[in-house]
């Protein structure tokens, strides 16, 4: 199944009360790994992402709906570390809220709302970002689409 056809019938069990309790879960780990995220805390990622999770970029192309595997991902956990401080250094340093989320198997859409933005002079972003969540951890994460308001 198409990534597409994913994000379209996850949007659809959005309108659906019913949630499976292990979907929950899966939504409670995009969740702690947000929080971890606004709260600089490197050892929390580094809990709640698996060892060799991927990442992809924002499509460039916006009749594309993932972009590219970020070619700098970090491998080992030094390098994560590392990396995740690096970007806890910045100022600002965004902060991310989750507005709505719905799980399928081991996929959570989630809309997320950015605040403190770089160069964002008091403006908000808007992300759809897919995580790939299996055995509580974070397999794989596509920024699906971003906007800046």
């Amino acid at each position: 199944m198409k990534l597409s056809s994913v994000v379209l019938v996850l949007s659809l069990l959005s309108l659906s009360p019913l949630a499976h309790a292990g979907e929950a879960e899966q939504i409670a780990v995009v969740k702690r790994y947000v929080q971890a995220w606004n709260d600089s805390d490197v050892q929390s990622i580094m809990a709640v992402r698996a060892a060799d999770a991927k990442n992809y970029r924002p499509p460039t192309d916006a009749a594309l709906l993932v972009g590219e595997l970020t070619a700098a991902t970090p491998q080992t956990p030094d390098e994560r570390q590392a990396y995740y401080r690096s970007a806890f250094a910045k100022t600002p340093h965004p902060h991310v809220e989750v507005v709505d989320a719905v799980a399928l198997d081991d996929l959570v859409v989630s809309r997320e709302r950015v605040t403190n933005l770089p160069d964002g002079a008091g403006k908000v972003g808007e992300e759809l970002t897919v995580y790939q969540v299996r055995d509580g951890r974070i397999q794989a994460l596509w920024h699906v689409r971003r906007g800046v308001r």
